[in-house]
C-alpha cells in the first residue's frame, strides 16, 4: 500500500481546479493515499479517526510521498 503525507493543512477539492468546492479540510502530517493524478493535481482518499472516508483533489505540491507497509518480517 503506498501513502503520502500532507505538508501543510490542505484542502480537498472536488474537482482539479482551484475554483472548485471544498469536500473537506484537514490538517499537516495527516496521511492520504493516491488514487489519481491529473496534471499537477492528485486525487487522495483520506481516512479520519471515526472510520470516515473523503476524497478529493490536492496539489501534488502539497504532498509528501511516504511508503507505507503493512507488511510484517
Amino acid at each position: 500500500m503506498l501513502g503520502c503525507t500532507t505538508l501543510r493543512d490542505v484542502q480537498l477539492l472536488k474537482e482539479p481546479s482551484s475554483s472548485s468546492p471544498v469536500s473537506i479540510r484537514i490538517g499537516a502530517d495527516v496521511v492520504v493515499h493516491p488514487m489519481a493524478i491529473k496534471g499537477e493535481w492528485v486525487k487522495v482518499k483520506h481516512t479520519n479517526s471515526s472510520n470516515k472516508s473523503f476524497t478529493g483533489w490536492v496539489k501534488a505540491s502539497s504532498l509528501c510521498g511516504n511508503p507505507i507497509t503493512l507488511c510484517s518480517r
